[in-house]
């Protein structure tokens, strides 16, 4: 065995470490690689296994920069770029992770892990089409790897192409019929298709598999809760949709402007606004009307309470015209949220949007200060992203956090301005800039802002929407309010588009002091 070492006792060292890898002693082969290293540091393939050493211990950074530094010895070095790739992925680098299987490919086309990676990584970032194809060329090699039946399955869930997503998941069940996991995700698909009963039946066999198993507990009664529904009495509109007109604020695109896009769906309207805190529905309707918006945020647990007036938001509010956003506001943990929001994605199917699978992510354990979680967010956003939920999260403005949340593949991130309902405005314009100057998604400013130059000062930032709620529902007329906020809304994005004068230190005469009469 030469592995290009060239020396016989680095070989030996090289060979020990790998037995201690092979016994699960990451510490001592990691040590026994660097001597073997100290005495030829040109030899990939060490840096290669030391890397794995330290994959298995969790270091995930420090085996990154081993596989970095095989590669400089040897760019070709295949087991190099696919380990590389490993480690961005557990880093949730998932672009970079992306790059380096695909440079692995070129060294080793068709290889099924690389493949099967690829996939998972495409799916982070939710190009579910390539990851359908990185799936399809393992399944061509391969027919009979379930895991790859029941992640095609999941790809093509998300697509919504229900049918081919529950013949896949069939086979993976077939092949593999004693894995929870895969009747789990068979069964969303059958529920997504509107297959009840078979849903049932499928979250049927998780249980029976793993009484433990929350999330197929949690869907089950969702179902059940569906097929047998408490009576109730259905709210009379208050302002029929026929009655709804032209928002009272023109909203036409701006010159040089691009419309809101979030997760593929274009919005013209960068003023979203909420359904809590009005004092009627009466306001709630008049005053998202008058805002001119086109996202309205509504609280699952408010709806599902069925507390007061409140109750009739799904009949009031003519869903054809306005984008409902589920919210898991209330929710104090990530298991709680996930649950939350599969509900509210549900609540959105009945108002009539079948397509509609965005959330707005809210874990909030504080209940003085209302400051999110961000372990939790961060947890619970990446359960949802997996499920295909188009997740917002709702953050502190915290620049680390929002790149890891995009990294994973949240449709936008929300810094807040200052606490909830507060009305103290941009508190954290310095931490909020950098998010914006690093953002690859839409950026919505939310809670905090209290006037109409406050929402002005957000989109001068060059945030691409802000959320209102209190602001509006509490203000003395609501309607005139909302108007007010949609107008400066409009004005910041202007003024962004524009670009402002630099500020200076000292007086710069506006008219010319040339030519001037003596």
């Amino acid at each position: 065995m030469s592995k290009g070492f060239g020396s016989q006792g680095a070989i030996a060292i090289y060979e020990k470490g790998l037995e201690l890898v092979n016994q699960g002693k990451y510490e001592e082969a990691i040590k026994a690689f660097d001597q073997a290293i100290s005495l030829r540091p040109d030899v990939s393939i060490t840096w290669v296994s030391r890397g794995v050493a330290l994959e298995r211990l969790g270091r995930y950074q420090e085996a990154l920069v081993s596989h970095e530094q095989a590669i400089a010895i040897n760019p070709n070095d295949f087991l190099a770029w696919y380990n590389k790739g490993i480690q961005l992925q557990e880093l949730h680098r998932y672009s970079e992770a992306i790059a380096a299987h695909q440079k692995a490919l070129q060294l080793k086309p068709k290889d099924i892990d690389t493949l099967y990676n690829l996939g998972l990584e495409l799916e982070k970032i939710q190009h579910w089409s390539e990851a359908l194809h990185a799936y399809e060329q393992i399944l061509h090699q391969d027919g009979a790897d379930a895991y790859t039946w029941n992640r095609k399955g999941v790809v093509l869930d998300a697509l919504h192409k229900y049918p081919e997503a529950i013949a896949a998941h069939q086979q993976a069940t077939r092949l593999m019929p004693s894995l929870a996991q895969f009747w789990h995700d068979f069964g969303l698909s059958l529920s997504h298709q509107g297959s009840f009963q078979e849903a049932i039946a499928a979250f049927d066999t998780v249980i029976g598999l793993d009484p433990t198993h929350q999330q197929a507990l949690a869907e089950r009664q969702l179902i059940q809760s569906k097929l047998n529904p408490p009576p109730t009495q259905p709210a009379t509109p208050i302002m029929p949709p026929a009655q709804y007109t032209q928002p009272s604020v023109q909203l036409a695109p701006l010159p040089q402007d691009r419309p809101l896009s979030i997760a593929g769906r274009i919005f013209q309207s960068r003023l979203m606004t909420g359904t809590g805190k009005y004092r009627s529905t009466e306001e709630t309707q008049q005053s998202i009307q008058a805002s001119g918006c086109e996202i309205v945020t509504v609280a699952v647990r408010r709806i599902q309470a069925n507390t007061d007036w409140q109750q009739g938001l799904t009949h009031v509010l003519d869903w054809t015209k306005l984008w409902m956003l589920p919210n898991t506001a209330g929710c104090q943990t990530a298991e709680e949220a996930v649950r939350v929001a599969r509900l509210g994605r549900e609540m959105a199917r009945i108002v009539g949007q079948e397509d509609n699978n965005f959330v707005k992510l809210e874990v909030i354990p504080d209940s003085k200060y209302l400051l999110p979680d961000p372990v939790g967010t961060l947890e619970a956003a990446e359960i949802l992203v997996k499920e295909g939920f188009a997740v917002l999260p709702y953050i502190n403005a915290d620049p680390i956090l929002a790149e890891r949340l995009q990294a994973i593949g949240c449709a936008t991130v929300m810094p807040l301005g200052s606490p909830i309902g507060s009305g103290r405005g941009i508190r954290n314009a310095d931490n909020i800039a950098i998010i914006i100057e690093n953002a690859i998604v839409p950026v919505v400013i939310d809670a905090g802002i209290g006037s109409p130059s406050e929402a002005a000062q957000a989109m001068e930032l060059g945030a691409d929407a802000v959320l209102i709620n209190t602001a509006i529902a509490q203000a003395q007329n609501p309607m005139l309010m909302a108007q007010a906020m949609a107008m400066g809304v409009i004005a910041g994005r202007a003024a962004y588009l524009a670009g402002r004068i630099p500020v200076r230190g000292q007086a710069q005469a506006s008219s010319p002091v040339t030519g001037v009469v003596r």
